[in-house]
């Protein structure tokens, strides 16, 4: 069974599959599906999908790793969930949950946050590097993390596997 937010993706993604056909339908053909799509309350009301890049970087407070999730969208977003709301790793976790606990987050294009890591007590051996860490916890995100945005979509979600020192 697909769901509100699934459905109204699917929507989306079909709005911009059927523009894309539309451009290589003759001009005839082109003026008679432009005037069903103007009178489809559903296409016209929907709005673009948020464009999200998360990366990892190295912290200079912490000195650990913590999750950057940017705003590189031309347009303003507010975040209603994150999928899932805690990311397990060898050496702590990250807890995306907790930073939606007063509320949706809005943010600005070009605008970012940072999730920091709840460290646990692990035995580290000395394979393990900070750019291996980082290089497990992007795969983790990679194969797990979504987020939805305030229009019940899922938003375009990229995720880096460079590691930033700030």
């Amino acid at each position: 069974m697909i769901d509100k937010v699934k459905r109204n993706t699917l929507k989306r993604i079909g709005l911009t599959t059927a523009t894309v056909a539309a451009g290589t339908v003759g001009s005839h053909t082109f003026a008679n599906a432009s005037s069903y799509f103007a009178n489809d309350r559903v296409l016209n009301d929907a709005q673009p999908l948020a464009d999200i890049h998360v990366s990892t970087r190295v912290s200079s407070i912490t000195n650990d790793l913590e999750v950057l999730i940017k705003n590189v969208g031309p347009d303003s977003t507010t975040i209603t969930q994150m999928t899932p709301s805690v990311t397990l790793t060898k050496r702590g976790q990250f807890d995306f949950g907790q930073l939606l606990q007063d509320g949706d987050i809005v943010l600005s294009p070009g605008q970012s946050l940072s999730v920091p890591m709840k460290p646990h007590a692990v035995a580290v051996n000395a394979a393990d590097s900070a750019t291996g860490q980082a290089r497990t916890l992007s795969d983790a995100l990679r194969r797990s993390f979504s987020v939805i945005t305030d229009n019940d979509a899922f938003a375009k979600v990229e995720v880096s596997d460079s590691v930033q020192f700030v």
